[in-house]
């Protein structure tokens, strides 16, 4: 449910963005709600991109209504008040938020899902660049440089700067959108000395070998990517002029948690414990890009690890609410199954030092992206029984 707010709220559990964990969250609290503690979400939209699904929307091979996940109809089963805005401030030593508007909110417990920014270097900037989040704002604009390349009306060239996992599902999303344009070009750069830095050996090689196989041109280990007006430069010397530079450059933390008081680790991330709690404030939860733990592997910013952590936040918030023990543990694997499109019917499989590409692998990626999908939205329209 949505209305004005008032201009400061009293609540049991405040949730702050709505990522993959919080998604589990809220499923958890529509099919069993919260009963004698007010539930209030603050989310900027109530409608959000699933991730997984991304690189099929940018490959022009699903549409955006296919791709979108509504917290309101899971906010209505679970009666949960939404605040369509930002947390700006957090004071968890006060149990205290403000909004951007300046709404207070004080909160028995906290839970953040904040999701993460896009790091830009030193010496990127220029009008046709457009960073891989938020997604709603990519997507846009890759189908608006995509609808005017195919009619002439720009060169049909981009550039994606950063060749991590986010940096090549683009790169072959665009290859695919592109395909029937003539001269149309994608380029990859890395600073590393390899696509896929920190993966495993075989990881790039079948990675690298799947990039040339569709026409992306990769440039890894130039050294520092500058934007000098229309031109993509490393070390003085010109690389490209593209019509569209995305910027897939790794993440930053959300800004507000420099100023809360909370532990952060060394770049600025929320730590937590194996319980999802913060180090520091243990009425304040954490889950997703915006966390890291305190203990234990360091893990990617992927998808898979967040929806792993949804439903132990979601019993760890129903303990620390009700002063009960028994919290669960969140388990990391550091080995988990990565999955990368390439656009074109099949998918790179990466899992530790093992990595293979095939059809099947695009297979089972569409199934669990659609199925995660459509379990929210059936649940949303009144089916309790579904699972995701």
């Amino acid at each position: 449910m949505t209305r004005r707010p008032e201009a400061s709220i009293r609540c049991g559990l405040l949730l702050a963005g709505a990522g993959h964990a919080h998604l589990a969250v809220l499923r958890s609290l529509a099919k069993r709600p919260l009963r004698g503690f007010r539930v209030v979400l603050v989310v900027p939209e109530s409608r959000g991109l699933y991730s997984g699904m991304v690189p099929a929307l940018l490959a022009g091979r699903a549409s955006p209504a296919t791709a979108t996940i509504d917290v309101l109809p899971l906010a209505r089963l679970a009666g949960i008040e939404v605040v369509l805005e930002r947390v700006a401030t957090l004071l968890p030593a006060e149990r205290l938020a403000r909004t951007e508007s300046g709404i207070e909110i004080r909160w028995e417990a906290c839970s953040l899902d904040l999701g993460a920014g896009v790091r830009r270097p030193d010496g990127i900037d220029g009008a046709h660049l457009v960073a891989v989040k938020p997604l709603d704002a990519l997507v846009q604009r890759v189908s608006e440089f995509a609808s005017l390349a195919s009619r002439g009306r720009v060169e049909p060239t981009v550039a994606v700067v950063g060749a991590g996992a986010a940096g090549i599902e683009i790169a072959f999303a665009l290859r695919e959108r592109l395909r029937a344009v003539p001269g149309a070009g994608v380029l990859l750069l890395e600073e590393a000395s390899t696509v896929l830095p920190g993966g495993s050996a075989e990881g790039r090689r079948v990675v690298a070998r799947e990039l040339a196989r569709v026409g992306v041109e990769v440039l890894a280990g130039r050294g520092r990517i500058d934007l000098r007006g229309d031109a993509i430069c490393a070390h003085g010397t010109e690389l490209a002029r593209p019509s569209l530079v995305i910027l897939a450059t790794g993440s930053t933390p959300p800004a507000l948690l420099a100023r809360s008081g909370l532990a952060l680790d060394r770049e600025g991330y929320l730590e937590v414990d194996r319980f999802l709690r913060s180090t520091s404030h243990p009425r304040v939860s954490g889950a997703g890009d915006c966390a890291v733990l305190a203990e234990g592997p360091r893990l990617p910013r992927a998808g898979v690890h967040a929806v792993r952590q949804g439903p132990v936040l979601a019993a760890n918030l129903r303990a620390a609410l009700h002063d009960e023990g028994g919290l669960r543990e969140f388990r990391a694997r550091e080995k988990a199954l990565a999955l990368l499109s390439t656009a074109d019917g099949r998918a790179i499989a990466l899992r530790g030092r093992w990595a293979s590409c095939g059809r099947p692998w695009w297979w089972l990626k569409n199934r669990i992206d659609t199925a995660y999908v459509a379990g929210f939205r059936r649940l949303g329209t009144g089916d309790g029984t579904a699972t995701v």
